[in-house]
């Protein structure tokens, strides 16, 4: 589903507004992956590495695992925890989608996003995985007064933010036992395709594996196109590490500035540069 994204209701006083993207649009993936599919003879699988032996190409989609490629070159996951729930009003209020993130600590934000059916996922993500719970805890508590919650399921995960530069080798070639060549090739997450700042990854990896259906089989054309398109990220990656490292309790650089401000503008953000600059948050906590 997609819309306007709506002013934010009088139950999140303590919560920033969303963010003032011009749309939003949620998918619900079995559904998309059942349309794509749909006239496509598909054989279903649990692949041992040895049965993987049997097929000439592997193209490695399996996200954070990364289970048929090499480990990246310097690998940086970051940890989430999201929430199916039914969302019930008090007084006929809607809980609006949004994406809230001046109120986590350090790197990270806050989501909603309704399902139907009084029905939503609400999570968190960032770098401190043992605050994560009490983040939801404290947004279920602020909205209590015109929202009660039913949790139905609770899902967490990591997700990789290392960037596609610090994500290679995005393929190799694999010798079998026969002696000849099996090649292995990565798209999409499991190669580093997700926004290091804000942890968007479904629309770059989609484009990751458009880069790599056009590109196919020349495998060093596809290195250097993903490179090339997502330099953007590289420079995000290094700006976590200088975050994450002890020289980043001074404060960000001016290039950390400027990235954090094209993040804003890339997500379709409308903010000033002083505006961009006040609210990074408690980034350095």
């Amino acid at each position: 589903m997609s819309g306007e994204i709506p002013r934010c209701s009088r139950s999140f006083a303590r919560y920033p507004p969303a963010i003032p993207a011009p749309a939003i649009a949620t998918f619900i993936q079995p559904r998309l992956i059942k349309d794509l599919t749909r006239g496509t003879r598909l054989k279903k699988q649990t692949l041992s590495q040895e049965e993987a032996d049997d097929y000439d190409i592997i193209v490695d989609a399996t996200g954070i695992t990364r289970a048929f490629l090499p480990p990246c070159r310097s690998d940086l996951v970051m940890p989430t925890l999201q929430h199916r729930v039914i969302v019930e009003s008090h007084d006929n209020e809607r809980l609006e989608a949004g994406v809230y993130g001046n109120r986590i600590p350090g790197l990270g934000y806050l989501w909603i996003f309704p399902l139907g059916n009084n029905e939503a996922h609400i999570g968190v993500g960032g770098v401190s995985d043992d605050q994560l719970d009490s983040f939801l805890d404290r947004f279920y508590q602020d909205s209590s007064g015109s929202f009660s919650f039913t949790r139905l399921c609770t899902c967490r995960g990591f997700v990789r933010v290392a960037s596609p530069y610090y994500s290679i080798p995005f393929y190799f070639g694999k010798k079998r036992k026969n002696g000849t060549q099996q090649d292995i090739v990565g798209i999409g997450e499991s190669i580093g395709t997700v926004a290091p700042f804000t942890g968007e990854g479904i629309v770059h990896s989609l484009e990751c594996a458009r880069i790599f259906a056009d590109s196919f089989p020349d495998y060093n054309r596809y290195t250097k196109s993903v490179l090339a398109r997502f330099t953007w990220m590289k420079k995000e990656r290094e700006t976590l590490d200088y975050f994450l490292s002890p020289a980043g309790k001074n404060g960000p650089r001016l290039q950390d500035r400027w990235r954090l401000f094209r993040n804003a503008r890339r997500s379709g953000i409308g903010l000033p540069m002083l505006d961009a600059l006040r609210n990074l948050g408690p980034l350095l906590q």
